[in-house]
C-alpha cells in the first residue's frame, strides 16, 4: 500500500526561488507582441480615418437628421471628452464633448418655461443631456421618459412649487404612484379636484358660466351640431332639401363632419371653417332680396358692411336717370360739366335729397342684415348676423361681438388627425350629433386616449415593443416651443371672426 506524502515532503518539492528566476525570452516576446498590436491598430485606424470610415471608433450611428454630417465630427464635437475624463481621472458631466453653441447654430429653439429649473437660459443644462446621439435613435427629439420625469417627478419652479401644472407625474397609465391626471380642460368642466392654475392654457378656451354653474366654451357664437348632422326626411321618406343651386336643382341640407372640418396641409390639425366655403350656401346674408335678388353683403365687420352698402346705394343713385337737369349756363351746369380727367366728365354729386334716400336705404339694409332669420326669403334663408353672432347694439354704430373662437384647444399638447384617420369622429368627440349648444365642449377625456395609448409595464421597463400605441411623454408633449417660440401652439383667435371670415374648431 502506497503511503501518502507528508506535508513536509510536499513543501520540499516547491521551488522557492521560482518567482526570482528571470524568463527574459518570454517577457521580450510579450512586449514585442504588445508593441506590434499597437502599431497594427494605429495603422488600421489611420487608414479607416483617411478613407472616411469613422465607424470603427465612433460610438454608433447618428440620427437620421444628422446623417449629412455623420463623417464631420467637428460639426458637433469640440473636444474628446472620454480622453479628457481619463486624463483628469474624473467621471463628471461637467466635461462634455458638445457645446450648446454648436447645437444652437442650427437649432434655434425657445425655452420650456421662463421659470423652469434650472433657471432662465438653460443654466446647467446641455442639449446632449436629453438628446443622446450615437444611441441608434432615428429621432433625437424622441427622448426617454426619464429625461422628462427628472423634473416632473417633483415639479418646482424658480418661485417654488408649480401652481399651473400637476406637481408629481410618473406615468401615463391610470395606475401607479403618480398617474397622469385628467386633462386640465376636463378637470375644469367636471369640477374635479386639482384645478389648473390661472396661467394654464385651459383657461384661455373656457369661461365661467354667468349662472355660476361651472365652466363653458368661451366662444360667443351660436352653433348647433345636431341640426347640421341631422338627416331630415319628410313623411314620404325623401330628404328635405334647402336652397337650389344655379341649375335650379335642390341641395340636401344634411351634413357630416367632413363637410366642414378638413385637415390642413400638415395633416395634424383642422383648417378653420370658412363662412364663404361652408356656410354661405345655406345662410345667405341677404339685404334687399326684392329689388336685388340673391345679392349678399360680404362676411366682414359691421363698419365694412356699412361702407359696402353705402357705396352700392350711392352708385345706384348716381346711375339712375334724372328728370330734372340744371339749366344751360347755370352754375350747377357749369359745376357738373367740369372735367375731372381729360376726356371724361366728373361724376355728378349727390344732392341732399338723394343723399337722404341713400342713407335711408343703407339703414333699411342694415336692419335686414341684422335679422335673426330672413323669413321672407325661403326655408333655408337663415343668414342674418344675429342668427350666429351676438351684436352690440348702439344705433348706427352697431358691432358684432368678437366670437373668441380658439384655434387650439389643448395648447400644451400636440395631436395629429391623420394618425387617427381610421377612427370615427364620434369615438373621440363623443355624441356630437346630440350637441345643440355652443357651450358644449366635445373634447375627449384621458380615458379615451388610454383605450389605445397604453403600454404593458414590463414592456416599458425593458424598452421593447409596447402593447398598444405609444404612451411616452414626447408622443403628446414638446419640450421646446414654449414662450417666445415661433413654433408655439398658443394661438387664440381674439379678433372678430367676421373680419377674417373663419371659424376654427380643432
Amino acid at each position: 500500500m502506497n503511503r501518502l506524502p507528508s506535508s513536509r515532503e510536499l513543501s520540499e518539492r516547491v521551488e522557492i526561488d521560482f518567482p526570482r528566476r528571470r524568463r527574459r525570452r518570454l517577457r521580450r516576446r510579450l512586449a514585442w507582441a504588445a508593441v506590434l498590436a499597437v502599431i497594427v491598430t494605429a495603422v488600421w485606424i489611420g487608414s479607416e480615418w483617411r478613407s472616411g470610415q469613422h465607424r470603427v471608433f465612433a460610438a454608433g450611428r447618428v440620427s437620421t437628421a444628422h446623417r449629412m454630417i455623420e463623417n464631420d465630427c467637428g460639426a458637433c464635437h469640440t473636444t474628446w471628452a472620454p480622453l479628457e475624463r481619463l486624463v483628469n481621472w474624473v467621471d463628471s458631466d461637467a466635461i462634455r464633448s458638445i457645446d450648446n453653441a454648436k447645437c444652437l447654430a442650427c437649432h434655434d429653439q425657445a425655452l420650456h418655461h421662463h421659470n423652469q429649473v434650472p433657471g432662465h437660459g438653460h443654466d446647467g443644462l446641455s442639449c446632449a443631456d436629453c438628446h443622446r446621439e450615437h444611441r441608434h435613435h432615428g429621432q433625437l427629439a424622441r427622448v426617454q421618459d426619464q429625461q422628462c420625469l427628472g423634473c416632473h417627478r417633483d415639479l418646482t419652479t424658480t418661485s417654488g412649487t408649480s401652481r399651473t401644472f400637476v406637481r408629481s407625474l410618473t406615468t401615463f397609465e391610470s395606475t401607479g404612484t403618480h398617474p397622469h391626471p385628467e386633462f386640465a380642460l376636463k378637470r375644469l368642466l367636471l369640477e374635479s379636484s386639482g384645478h389648473p392654475g390661472p396661467e394654464h392654457g385651459a383657461r384661455a378656451v373656457l369661461d365661467e358660466d354667468v349662472s355660476g354653474s361651472g365652466f363653458r366654451d368661451k366662444a360667443r357664437l351660436r352653433f348647433n351640431h345636431a341640426a347640421h348632422l341631422k338627416v331630415e326626411r319628410n313623411a314620404g321618406g325623401e330628404l328635405v332639401v334647402g336652397l337650389g343651386n344655379k341649375d335650379g336643382r335642390p341641395v340636401n341640407s344634411s351634413k357630416n363632419c367632413d363637410s366642414c372640418h378638413q385637415s390642413d396641409e400638415s395633416g395634424g390639425y383642422m383648417k378653420p371653417v370658412k363662412f364663404e366655403v361652408h356656410c354661405r350656401a345655406c345662410h345667405p346674408l341677404l339685404f334687399d332680396n326684392r329689388n336685388d335678388p340673391g345679392r349678399q353683403v360680404p362676411h366682414v365687420t359691421a363698419d365694412l358692411i356699412r361702407g359696402w352698402l353705402t357705396e352700392r346705394y350711392t352708385l345706384a343713385a348716381l346711375e339712375e336717370p334724372r328728370d330734372r337737369s340744371p339749366a344751360v349756363g347755370s352754375a350747377a351746369a357749369a359745376e357738373n360739366s367740369r372735367r375731372f380727367f381729360p376726356g371724361r366728365s366728373e361724376r355728378p354729386r349727390l344732392d341732399p335729397s338723394l343723399a337722404g334716400s341713400v342713407l335711408r336705404s343703407v339703414k333699411a339694409a342694415e336692419a335686414v342684415v341684422q335679422q335673426h332669420v330672413h323669413t321672407l326669403f325661403g326655408h333655408e334663408a337663415k343668414g342674418g348676423c344675429r342668427y350666429c353672432h351676438q351684436l352690440i347694439d348702439s344705433g348706427s354704430n352697431w358691432q358684432v361681438e368678437p366670437p373668441e373662437i380658439p384655434d387650439r384647444w389643448m395648447i400644451h399638447s400636440r395631436f395629429r388627425h391623420d394618425s387617427h384617420r381610421l377612427m370615427r369622429c364620434e369615438e373621440c368627440h363623443g355624441d356630437v350629433a346630440s350637441s345643440r349648444k355652443t357651450s358644449d365642449v366635445l373634447m375627449p377625456t384621458i380615458a379615451t386616449c388610454r383605450s389605445c395609448h397604453s403600454s404593458h409595464p414590463t414592456a416599458k421597463r425593458f424598452a421593447f415593443a409596447a402593447v398598444g400605441a405609444r404612451s411616452d411623454c414626447v408622443e403628446c408633449h414638446v419640450y421646446h416651443g414654449g414662450e417666445g417660440s415661433k413654433l408655439s401652439p398658443v394661438t387664440t383667435q381674439s379678433r372678430s371672426a367676421v373680419d377674417a371670415g373663419t371659424i376654427s374648431r380643432r
